[in-house]
């Protein structure tokens, strides 16, 4: 731990900055500021996107996992654009959150959107909305052990339209962090 507030030494009078050795040297894991805000840079989180915006088809109108193929961050890598699928680094509770704007149409019996998050096998949340280009959305606080698998699955009732969710990044995404 370093108490910083020697003035003259290009440090910010006040703040509380703890750290600890690695085989680089020292690494920052958590600051106190004077205000008394506290932050830790390597808490694992992430939020996850298309890579691309406009509308999207899953072609079919069973559960899909959500391919958000893109991060708009990752602190420590442990979102996999590739299967969709964040991989708990440290055991504790985390907060997930996914959401997704979807189309429906009337002449299809005003379809709803379904969204769900997994942890390993088991459905922690889910949301459903019930009319046509509504947002739905779930999330939830789940003890999570290290290496289990986190993504998130959607559908809608479409399976002949082009338009069955939205990818743009502020329609449609997945988040998550580590609570404590």
């Amino acid at each position: 731990m370093q108490v910083d507030g020697t003035p003259g030494n290009n440090v910010m009078p006040g703040r509380i900055v703890f750290k600890t050795t690695t085989t680089d040297g020292v690494a920052e894991r958590m600051r106190i500021s004077k205000e008394g805000y506290v932050t830790k840079p390597n808490n694992p989180a992430f939020r996850a996107r298309s890579s691309s915006g406009g509308w999207k088809s899953f072609g079919n109108t069973s559960f899909n996992t959500m391919p958000f193929n893109a991060e708009d961050f990752d602190s420590g890598g442990n979102y996999n654009t590739s299967t969709y699928k964040f991989t708990i680094p440290v055991a504790g509770r985390y907060y997930f959150y996914a959401q997704m704007v979807h189309d429906g149409s009337t002449a299809n019996g005003g379809n709803s959107g379904k969204i769900r998050i997994y942890v390993g096998s088991d459905i922690v949340a889910w949301g459903k909305s019930g009319r046509q280009g509504e947002s739905v959305s779930c999330g939830t606080v789940w003890e999570c052990t290290v290496g289990e698998e986190v993504y998130c699955q959607g559908a809608t009732g479409n399976d002949t339209n082009a338009d069955d969710w939205h990818g743009d990044s502020y329609y449609s995404y997945f988040t998550g962090y580590l609570v404590g």
